[in-house]
């Protein structure tokens, strides 16, 4: 006989529920404190979860960077090639391509600040920070 195979079902949807409370109060206290100043027990409270919950999920300050700096992205929405899709003359794709740029970087300002001053101090960040500069470059 095979054996049963398990899902998590409503507990992994709670699972899930808590990772994505305790990525949403990481990136709110990086835009606050900055990323270096951010403590896991700052996280806990802010998510209103454990101080080994938050480490459950994230072991390391690399593993709470990479997470937000998704949900960051999400939130930010970089301009990307689709806001080009359609739009002819080329003179018209730049002006979109600039004004996309503006309203990215208005939308980003608070973290990209602070990531800008951290990243030596966090090796995921400047990685990240590296990654997105090598896409800008291209």
């Amino acid at each position: 006989m095979t054996p049963r195979s398990y899902r998590l079902g409503a507990r992994g949807a709670a699972k899930e529920a808590t990772r994505q409370r305790i990525i949403e109060a990481v990136v709110d206290l990086h835009a606050e404190k900055g990323i270096v100043a951010t403590r896991f027990e700052d996280i806990a409270r802010r998510a209103d979860v454990a101080v080994g919950t938050v480490y459950r999920h994230f072991p390391t300050i690399d593993d709470v960077v990479r997470a937000c700096g998704g949900r960051i992205t999400e939130i930010t929405r970089p301009p990307a090639p689709e806001i080009f899709a359609g739009v002819e003359p080329r003179s018209r794709r730049v002006e979109l391509l600039v004004l996309e740029l503006f309203a990215f970087y208005g939308r980003a300002a608070r973290w990209l600040e602070r990531a800008r001053s951290e990243r030596a101090a966090v090796p995921a960040l400047d990685a990240g920070m590296r990654a997105r500069e090598a896409q800008l470059e291209a």
